[in-house]
């Protein structure tokens, strides 16, 4: 749990940008939520999250607009492309900006022998624009 919170990080600014709890804290977890999100500055994009982090902060957080929608659909459609390659099996996709080892591996053991590839898309920014890879 401490890497996710960045935990290692000693020195310097941790923001949260927009971030979303997703479902309800556990009581057990308030205490660590708490623990590693004090040296955080934080906003969340509903208010359900900031009902949430509320228990565990003792604060309510600014609550601002998914980022997302901070463009266009005329500016998205700048930064769209589609894969070179159209795919014809079935897949499962997997949205995880981190590549978290532990993710790919536990999802590689799961799927194996249910005759599905595993569809991944990478965001990367390069200062104000955005390519996607699309691997499998």
């Amino acid at each position: 749990m401490k890497v996710y919170f960045l935990g290692f990080v000693k020195q310097g600014s941790k923001i949260s940008y927009t971030s979303s709890v997703a479902s309800e804290i556990p009581n057990d977890r308030i205490g660590p939520y708490k623990k590693y999100l004090s040296s955080f500055r934080i906003s969340v994009r509903e208010e359900v999250s900031a009902k949430e982090l509320l228990k565990a902060l003792g604060y309510k957080l600014p609550v601002v607009l998914e980022p997302t929608l901070l463009l266009s659909s005329k500016d998205w459609l700048n930064y769209a492309k589609r894969p070179a390659e159209n795919i014809h099996e079935q897949f499962i996709f997997v949205y995880d900006i981190y590549r978290a080892k532990k993710l790919f591996q536990s999802l590689k053991r799961q799927l194996k022998g249910a005759r599905l590839s595993m569809l991944t898309m990478i965001l990367k920014f390069f200062l104000k624009r955005i390519s996607t890879e699309i691997s499998c």
